[in-house]
């Protein structure tokens, strides 16, 4: 793994949240997006993450980041 790769974190991060770890999967998008602060799909995939968690309103923080980033992104 590239430690400056953030698109290899950012499917990391996925890979975990499949597997129901949500917690870890956070972990992978907060490096992610601090290597590329402008990864509209790290911070969709952390606020679905952190729906998993219970954690609404940071998820929404999230979204809302993601469409900041690109208004016609949708998944």
């Amino acid at each position: 793994l590239n430690p400056r790769d953030a698109d290899a974190f950012n499917k990391w991060g996925a890979a975990l949240m499949g597997l129901g770890k949500y917690s870890e999967s956070i972990e992978k998008y907060e490096i992610a997006t601090k290597l590329n602060p402008q990864d509209v799909d790290a911070f969709n995939n952390w606020g679905i993450a952190l729906v998993g968690l219970g954690k609404y309103s940071e998820a929404i923080e999230k979204f809302e980041t993601a469409t900041k980033l690109n208004p016609n992104y949708s998944k």
